[in-house]
C-alpha cells in the first residue's frame, strides 16, 4: 500500500466508524463489548434487543483501538444492540452477544442490585438463570415453590409507601419476597397470585423513609433456559386508591347531548369483581373503578377513550345493580389509546345503572382514560317533526329518505327520541315503505302514521315480512286518503345509526266500508246460504282480539256486520279465500257496550267457519265481527251468509209437530202437517243442501226415510214448502 492510500484510509477511519462490531470473545465476570473505531470523540449506546430497554450510554475519546464496555446489569447470556456515533454525524450499529460468569451478579443478598423508586414504572430486565438458592422458598398465597433459585435487589424508601412490580416471562412464574432491615430480615409481604407470564405487585405501606429494603425473586418452577429465566422489575411510589375503587362509591355521571369527557384513572385501584370475557377476550380486572348514572331516556351512548398506555374494558350492568354479573353488556373492541363504545337503547328512565372500567393488562395502567355518557352528538335536522318538509308522492312513484338517529333527543314530553319523515298524497293510494339497505338493521318500525305537530294517529298499517329478503321488514298502508302523513322512527332498541327509507305509492285498493261497528253491513237471514262477498282491506282495529278455540290472533283489520234475529236459531257461515284465515265473533247488546256471545276459529287459511247459535232472542239486533287471524294483509277476502228459521203464516198452523231426532236409524225424521204436495229440503248448518225431494203429505204423522245413512251427527234444518208457504225446523242427528 502506498503512502497516499494509507493516508486516505486513516482519514476515512477518522471521519467515520468501522462497521464491523464484534462481540465478547470470552467469559468474564462482567460483560465486554469491543468495537474497532478511529480516533475521535464517540457516544456509545447499549440496549437490550429483546425488551428494547436501554442498558447504558457513555461518551469516550479513543484512538484506533479496541474498547471494552463492562457492566453488571446483564442476564447470563443476552443479545444487545450497540450503537456508535462519532461527532461528524456518522453512525454504525450491530448486535453483540454478551456472556458473563456462571451465576447472576446478584445471586446473593450481599450483592443485591440497587433499584431507585420512580414516579412511573420503568421496567428493567434481569434473569434468574444459574442462580442458587439463598433462603428456602416461603409460603405465599397458600403455596410454596419447588425451590428458590433466587436473585436479590434493594432500594431505599423515598416515601412511606412503594409498589414493587414484577412481570414474569412467558416461561416462568416469579415469586416476589419483600424483606426489611437486612439480608436476613423478616419478610414484610410477598406476591404469588399469577402463573406463567403473570404480573405480580406488592403495595407496601408503613415503610421508613431512608430505610433499606430487600427484594428476593425466584421462579416457582425450575428454570429451563435463558428464555425462561428473564423478568422485569420496577419500583414506584404507591398510587393513591381512587375514590371510586368500589361500586358503593361509584362516581355519578350525567347524560349530555354530545360527549363531554371527564378524565379519570385506575392507578391504585383494586379488583372488585372477577374477570369476565368480552368480545372473546379476558383481561385482568385488578384495577377496576366504578361509575353510575341515571338515564333521562331509554337510549344512551357510553364512550371510554384510553390513553396510549391504557386499554379500556367497559362493563355495564343492565339490571341496575353493582354485582349482577349475569346481566351486562360490555365493550372490548379496541387496544390501548383507542375508543370503546356501548350503545344501549333499553334503559329504564329514572333507574340508576352502574358500570366499571379497567385496564385490560395485568400491570399498572400507564395512563388515564376519558369517559362520557351522551345522546350521540348534535340532534339530527329531523329530530322535530315541525322541521321536516313533506315530499309529494305520486301514484306509481318511489322516493327515498335517508338520515341518522345519532344524537336524537326526546321531545314533546316523550322519553323516547324520534326522527321524522313526511310525505303528501294528492289522491288515495296504497303506500308501502321499508328500511332495505339499512345496516345494521333497525329492530323497531312504527305501524302508525301521525300528524304534526299534534302527533295524532292518522293510520295504522300492517307489518310486511316479505321485503328485503325477510331480513328487514316493512309496513303496508292500504287506501290512504289524500293528505300529509309523518313517519315517526323511534330511537330505541337497535335503532341507532344511519338508515334509508324506500317509500312507494300504488293504485288505491278498494277497501272495506264496514271498518267500525257503526258502519256494520246488514245481513239477511235465509233458509239457504246466500253468500255476500266482503273484504278486510284497509280496515283498522276496532277492538282487541279474542281468544277463540285456544288461539289468539291479530284483529288489526276487523270488519262488522249486523242482523235481526227471526228465531233462536242461526248459523253464521264464513268461507275464506286461499290466504284468508277467518275469526268470527258474535256480539250482543250494542256497539257502545259490546258483549262477546260466541266465536269460531276452527280452520286455517282458506277454510270454512260455521258458528251455530241456538239461543238468540227473536227481534233483537246482533253484530258479527270478522278479521284475518294474522297481522299481515291477506291476499283475498271472504264470503259470509246467515242461515236460519224462516217464519210465514204456516208457523201458526197448530198441526205442525215436527220432532227432530233419530228413530232407530240416522236417516228417519217424523212430523205432522196438513195433507198435500210439498217440497222438502234438508240443509246443514253451513246452509248447504244435502238432500231434496217431493212427497205428498198424509194426514197425521209423516216419515222421511230417504236421508243418507252416512249423515254425520249434528244439527240440520228441514225446510218444507207447500202452496201455503215455506217453513222450517231444526232437528238433531245423534
Amino acid at each position: 500500500m502506498v503512502a497516499g492510500e494509507k493516508a486516505g484510509e486513516r482519514q476515512n477511519r477518522d471521519s467515520g466508524v468501522h462497521e464491523r462490531i464484534c462481540g465478547a470473545s470470552e467469559k468474564s465476570t462482567s460483560a465486554d463489548a469491543r468495537a474497532r473505531i478511529g480516533a475521535a470523540h464517540f457516544a456509545l449506546s447499549l440496549e437490550n434487543t429483546k425488551f428494547a430497554h436501554q442498558i447504558t450510554t457513555m461518551r469516550i475519546r479513543s484512538t484506533f483501538a479496541m474498547l471494552a464496555i463492562s457492566g453488571q446489569f446483564l442476564a447470563q447470556k443476552t443479545t444487545l444492540s450497540l450503537l456508535v456515533h462519532n461527532g461528524l454525524g456518522s453512525t454504525a450499529q450491530g448486535e453483540v452477544d454478551m456472556e458473563r460468569g456462571s451465576a447472576p451478579i446478584n445471586d446473593e443478598c450481599t450483592e443485591a442490585i440497587e433499584l431507585t423508586p420512580g414516579a412511573t414504572c420503568i421496567p428493567q430486565v434481569f434473569s434468574v438463570l444459574d442462580a442458587t438458592e439463598s433462603v428456602s422458598p416461603i409460603l405465599c398465597n397458600n403455596t410454596t415453590a419447588l425451590d428458590a433459585e433466587d436473585v436479590w435487589f434493594r432500594f431505599v424508601a423515598t416515601s412511606t409507601a412503594h409498589s414493587v412490580m414484577v412481570q414474569s416471562g412467558p416461561g416462568n412464574d416469579m415469586v416476589v419476597d419483600l424483606r426489611s432491615g437486612s439480608c436476613n430480615g423478616a419478610p414484610i409481604e410477598c406476591a404469588d397470585l399469577t402463573s406463567f407470564n403473570g404480573f405480580e405487585q406488592i403495595d407496601a405501606t408503613d415503610l421508613t423513609i431512608g430505610g433499606t429494603y430487600y427484594i428476593r425473586i425466584y421462579d416457582w418452577f425450575d428454570t429451563q433456559g435463558p428464555e425462561d429465566a428473564e423478568f422485569s422489575i420496577c419500583i414506584t411510589g404507591l398510587a393513591e386508591v381512587p375514590p371510586n375503587d368500589e361500586c358503593e362509591n361509584a362516581i355519578e355521571l350525567f347524560q349530555t347531548q354530545s360527549c363531554e369527557p371527564t378524565t379519570f384513572t385506575s392507578q391504585g385501584a383494586t379488583q372488585s369483581l372477577a374477570n369476565f370475557t368480552c368480545n372473546g377476550f379476558t383481561g385482568n380486572a385488578n384495577d377496576d373503578v366504578w361509575f353510575s348514572f341515571t338515564p333521562t331516556s331509554p337510549i344512551a351512548v357510553i364512550d371510554v377513550l384510553g390513553s396510549p398506555g391504557y386499554d379500556a374494558v367497559v362493563q355495564l350492568f343492565t339490571a341496575g345493580g353493582c354485582d349482577d354479573t349475569g346481566s351486562y353488556i360490555c365493550s372490548d373492541d379496541s387496544v390501548s389509546g383507542e375508543l370503546e363504545r356501548i350503545y344501549y337503547g333499553d334503559f329504564e328512565v329514572g333507574l340508576t345503572y352502574y358500570m366499571r372500567v379497567y385496564d385490560y393488562a395485568a400491570g399498572p395502567p400507564a395512563g388515564p382514560f376519558d369517559i362520557c355518557i351522551h345522546f350521540g352528538g348534535d340532534p339530527p335536522p329531523n329530530n322535530d317533526c315541525a322541521d321536516v318538509i313533506p315530499a309529494l308522492v305520486q301514484v306509481g312513484e318511489t322516493i327515498t329518505f335517508s338520515g341518522t338517529t345519532v344524537g336524537a333527543m326526546p321531545a314533546d314530553g316523550s322519553t323516547v327520541p324520534y326522527v321524522y319523515h313526511a310525505f303528501t298524497l294528492a289522491t288515495c293510494a296504497d303506500v308501502s315503505w321499508d328500511l332495505c339497505g339499512t345496516d345494521p338493521m333497525f329492530n323497531t318500525l312504527p305501524l302508525s302514521l301521525v300528524s304534526c305537530p299534534e302527533l295524532e294517529e292518522l293510520a295504522v298499517g300492517v307489518a310486511d315480512y316479505t321485503v328485503c329478503d325477510g331480513d328487514i321488514w316493512g309496513v303496508d298502508h292500504l287506501a290512504l286518503e289524500a293528505g300529509t302523513y309523518y313517519i315517526p322512527i323511534p330511537v330505541d332498541g337497535g335503532n341507532y345509526g344511519e338508515y334509508t327509507i324506500n317509500l312507494t305509492a300504488n293504485q288505491c285498493t278498494v277497501v272495506a266500508t264496514n271498518d267500525e261497528c257503526e258502519q256494520a253491513i246488514v245481513l239477511p237471514i235465509n233458509t239457504t246460504c246466500e253468500p255476500v262477498a266482503a273484504t278486510t282491506s284497509g280496515a283498522t282495529q276496532s277492538a282487541p282480539p279474542i281468544t277463540c278455540n285456544g288461539f289468539t290472533g291479530s284483529s288489526n283489520d276487523d270488519v262488522w256486520f249486523t242482523f235481526q234475529a227471526t228465531s233462536p236459531n242461526v248459523t253464521i257461515a264464513v268461507a275464506g279465500e286461499a290466504n284468508f284465515d277467518a275469526v268470527v265473533e258474535l256480539i250482543g247488546v250494542g256497539c257502545n257496550i259490546p258483549v262477546s256471545l260466541a266465536c269460531v276459529d276452527a280452520t286455517i287459511a282458506g277454510g270454512n267457519e260455521g258458528l251455530v247459535v241456538n239461543d238468540l232472542v227473536p227481534g233483537l239486533t246482533y253484530w258479527v265481527r270478522v278479521y284475518h287471524y294474522w297481522s299481515d294483509v291477506p291476499d283475498g277476502g271472504f264470503e259470509i251468509c246467515l242461515v236460519g228459521d224462516i217464519s210465514t203464516g204456516m208457523d201458526e198452523n197448530p198441526s205442525w209437530t215436527l220432532s227432530g231426532g233419530v228413530n232407530g236409524s240416522p236417516g228417519t225424521v217424523h212430523w205432522s202437517l196438513d195433507p198435500g204436495p210439498a217440497q222438502l229440503d234438508v240443509l246443514d248448518m253451513m246452509g248447504r243442501r244435502i238432500w231434496t225431494g217431493r212427497i205428498n203429505l198424509q194426514p197425521g204423522p209423516n216419515t222421511l226415510e230417504a236421508l243418507p245413512a252416512s249423515i254425520a251427527s249434528g244439527h240440520y234444518l228441514l225446510m218444507i214448502g207447500t202452496d201455503e208457504g215455506r217453513t222450517g225446523q231444526r232437528f238433531f242427528v245423534e
